[in-house]
Parts: C-alpha cells; sequence; structure tokens
C-alpha cells in the first residue's frame, strides 16, 4: 500500500521540525570541522514507515529470548571461543588482543558473577527462497547479532513516535494502529538499572566508555536520561573514553574500580569494538582495568567475543548449536533465521571458488562492527583473490548474500532537497535485554526493535556510519504461528 500523500512537502517541514525540536538529532560532520560540539542536524530518517509482515516481525520477537539466551551461554564457554577465534587471533591483531584479555580475565578468576547482556539481532527479509508452489517466498535471515555497543535504542524509540505523527500530519490516522508499540530506549535501560541495583551500592556509578569525539550524542545522551528518569532521582553516570580511563581508571584492593576517586556499578562499553578505538597501548590497558575490576560491565570481553562473524558461523554448523540450546524445537526455530556462512580455511577452497566465480552471491565479512568493512562484487573478488593464499583469510567470512525485499520511501536528509520516492531495502532490528547471575538468569525478553533503510543499490545501511535512514515497520498481513 502506498502511504504518501499530496501533501508532502508540508508533512517533510513538519516531519524535519519534529525530529530536531524532539533530539532525533546527531552532532554535524563536515570537513572543515568535524563534530563541532554546539551543533547538531536531525538524523536521516525515511519519511513513511516502510510496511513489514506482520508474521515475519512477530516471528524475530518471539526468537529474540532465545538468541540472548544463545549469546549468554556462548559467551561463558572460554574453551569454544578459544578453539572458534583462535586462528583469526593469529592473523588479526584486534581479535588477537581481545582473547589475550580475556585469557587473562579467565586466568585470574571472575570477580562478577553478575552479567548483563544489551543485544541487538539483525534481520533482513530474503526473497531467495521459493515455496512448494514455486512462488516467491519471504523469510527473515539473520544478519549479525550486535553484543557490544548495540545502539539506536534512543533512535528506535523516536522514529516510532516520529512516524505515529507524520502519519496524523498526512491524515493516514487509520494505519497509525499498524505501528508496534516500541520503546527500546526503556526496557533497556531498566536493565541496566536491574544491573546496577545488584551491585548493592546506592552510591556507586554508571560508567559509559564512549569515543573522545562522539557524533551520534543523541543516541548515547538520551540512554543517560532516561535511567535518571526511571530511577527517580540523580544518579551518578560518568563518560569518558579508552584513553582518559588510562589516566584515571583504578582498582582497589578489593578490585573495585573507581574512576577519578569514584566506585564504578557498570560499566556500559559504546566504544571499543573497533581498533580505531585503540590508538595505543594505553587504551588496551584501560579495557583491561575494566575486565579485572569487580564492575559488572556490558559487555565483559567473553560477550565481546561472542559477536564475532567467525562465531557465528561455528554456530551455524552441523551439531553445534546443540550445545548451547538443548530443545530440539529451540534449534529448529533458531536454525529456520540461519543462512549460509562459510569459513575460509584450508578446506574452504571450493566455496572460495564459487565466490571468486558468482561474487554478486556472497558478503566477505571481517570480526568487525560498526558499518563499513565489508566487501561486495567485484571489491569482494579483488579482495579475496588477495588474501586466498595468506593466512590472513582466517580472519574473514563468507556469508550468502541475502536477497531483501524492495519498496519505495522517501529518503529525508539534512541540507539534501531532492525528495522523491527511491528504491530502498531495509534491516530490522530486534533489541535484547538478559541479566544473570551466576547460572540463574534473571530477566530475559526483547526489548523493541529499530528499522534502518537504504537505497537499494547501495550495500551498507548503518545509520551510525552514514549509510542509511531510521526508519519504523509498519505491519501488514495477518499473524500466523510462530516459527
Amino acid at each position: 500500500m502506498d502511504v504518501r500523500c499530496h501533501d508532502d512537502d508540508d508533512v517533510v517541514k513538519a516531519a524535519k521540525d519534529w525530529a530536531l525540536v524532539n533530539g532525533l538529532v546527531a552532532r554535524t560532520s563536515n570537513k572543515l570541522e568535524e563534530c563541532p560540539t554546539d551543533r547538531v542536524e536531525f538524523v536521516p530518517f525515511t519519511l513513511y514507515p516502510t510496511e513489514f509482515p506482520r508474521s515475519a516481525y512477530e516471528s524475530v520477537v518471539s526468537i529474540q529470548p532465545l538468541v540472548n539466551q544463545l549469546m549468554l551461554k556462548v559467551s561463558r564457554d572460554g574453551d569454544f571461543l578459544k578453539e572458534t577465534l583462535s586462528e583469526a587471533g593469529k592473523v588479526d591483531d584486534f581479535t588477537g588482543r581481545l582473547l589475550e584479555l580475556h585469557d587473562i580475565v579467565q586466568r585470574e578468576g571472575c570477580v562478577q558473577n553478575v552479567e548483563l547482556g544489551l543485544f541487538r539481532a539483525d534481520y533482513m527479509l530474503d526473497v531467495n527462497r521459493c515455496d512448494a508452489g514455486g512462488h516467491e517466498a519471504k523469510s527473515c535471515k539473520q544478519v549479525e547479532v550486535n553484543t557490544i555497543a548495540s545502539g539506536q535504542g534512543w533512535i528506535g524509540t523516536a522514529c516510532s513516535r516520529l512516524h505515529r505523527y507524520v502519519l496524523e500530519e498526512a491524515n493516514l490516522l487509520e494505519r497509525i494502529a499498524d505501528l508496534p508499540v516500541n520503546n527500546p530506549l526503556e526496557g533497556l535501560c531498566r536493565g541496566m538499572l536491574d544491573a546496577w541495583k545488584m551491585y548493592n551500592n546506592p552510591s556507586a556509578a554508571i560508567l559509559f566508555v564512549v569515543e573522545d569525539k562522539p557524533r551520534h550524542i543523541g543516541d548515547q545522551r538520551q540512554h543517560e536520561y532516561e535511567l535518571r528518569r526511571q530511577l527517580g532521582h540523580r544518579i551518578s553516570v560518568l563518560r569518558r573514553s579508552l584513553g582518559q580511563l588510562s589516566l584515571c581508571a583504578s582498582l582497589s584492593d578489593e578490585r573495585h574500580l573507581l574512576v577519578d576517586g569514584k566506585e564504578v556499578a557498570l560499566v556500559y562499553l559504546r566504544s571499543g569494538y573497533s581498533p580505531s578505538q585503540y590508538p595505543s597501548e594505553a587504551e588496551w590497558n584501560a579495557r583491561l582495568t575494566l575486565e579485572r575490576s569487580r564492575a559488572i560491565k556490558c559487555p565483559n570481553v567473553g560477550m565481546h567475543l561472542a559477536g564475532c562473524k567467525k562465531v557465528q558461523v561455528k554456530l551455524a554448523m552441523n551439531g553445534v548449536l546443540e550445545k548451547f540450546l538443548e530443545d530440539e524445537m529451540d534449534c529448529r526455530r533458531m536454525k529456520n533465521f540461519f543462512t549460509g556462512l562459510y569459513f575460509l580455511d584450508s578446506d574452504s577452497e571450493s566455496i572460495i571458488s564459487k565466490a571468486l566465480s558468482h561474487p554478486d552471491d556472497f558478503v566477505l565479512k571481517p570480526q568487525r562492527e560498526g558499518g563499513a568493512n565489508n566487501f561486495f562484487g567485484e571489491d569482494l573478488r579483488s579482495k579475496l583473490e588477495s588474501i586466498r593464499h595468506s593466512d590472513e583469510r582466517n580472519a574473514w567470512i563468507l556469508m550468502d548474500k541475502i536477497r531483501p525485499v524492495v519498496t519505495s520511501n522517501q529518503l529525508i536528509r539534512p541540507d539534501v532537497a531532492d525528495n522523491r520516492p527511491v528504491d530502498v531495502t531495509s534491516e530490522l532490528g530486534i533489541f535484547g535485554v538478559v541479566l544473570s547471575n551466576g547460572e540463574k538468569i534473571l530477566r530475559n525478553l526483547a526489548v523493541g526493535h529499530t528499522l534502518r533503510t537504504k537505497l537499494a543499490k547501495s550495500n551498507e545501511g548503518g545509520v551510525s556510519s552514514g549509510f542509511g535512514a531510521c526508519d519504523s515497520p509498519l505491519l501488514v498481513g495477518d499473524s500466523k504461528a510462530v516459527l
């Protein structure tokens, strides 16, 4: 159904104002002055919500607690992580350093049994398959599970509110009921506060580990504000980069984490997922201090490693998922969302040859988070040729390229006057919270979603990395039995 109306220009102006006034913003970035601290612009967004099958949406929401449980169990299995990632760690310094941190923590013994995971599982609506009648079939396929810096909690919340407002402005009131209720910010922050309370020191702080010059300040700061709103009184929230922590963080004799002398109960990492965020040994030493401390880490280094792409490949192999999920039905449900995933080890010549012959059928991925790291098409062929006969290929994986549903929408971007409808594809992220104390899981649920939409001709699609626009699913069709 086409939701556009004849008053689009007025709706665009109203939507831009709403985004600016209500905090759907990021710091302005330009060539002359990167991320000035006193200027913001609205985050790119789609003018209207994008139609999404209701049954597909409900299926990925229902599976999220199982995803949470799986990632928690994987993060605790040090032998599995080491076995899966050791070859990558030999040729990829970043993965290798994370494994070193994990090994140090394992040898010393963990001093904090409380674990908090704030995850985001990403899916695309795939049209590769055909049903029994030979007709095109659509199903959600998992792109990845983000276990560190799983951002856009506020963006997901705000974009749902924006699109409710847009539908009102466009006099499309009958479609508002098809926007699913969505407030991931509230759910994510409730998980953080539950963990903070379990530390049992009301004067201890929550530490946000951030970049030196964070651009997406709107999404990050809203977590801080929501924490204070939920608690009903002031809570101490510290914001430090890894570089700053190298100078101001220390451990007490009992391994309490102290930042500028203030005890920290919970460490929330919104940075630390990319090699560029560790420009020197000082940043690695700061990360080690965090990991060795009694503070609750979100995520700890085990959870960070559980989100690596080679772990994703391993879990898709025959018999592996069953080691972590005891119920056979749960395993079948999870596997319905997997797509083809492949190691690039010594036994992978056949899949490498296939990818070189048909590069448009695959995606080449490193062990990275943050977007703009993948290779497609002819770039994939060139990169794969360059690493084919070297050990470096152990740091990469191949994934079958998902063929997403193409729809039409209008991308509203700062300083771009052309708002005509264009062909787009979307990626749905489901947020999950898992909180445990030892073997006991205390909280495990899906808490909301975010939809990111990009030009159909674009390979990368992250909003934070500058390739996509925030969006909302407009549910269509009937509910069906959940997979």
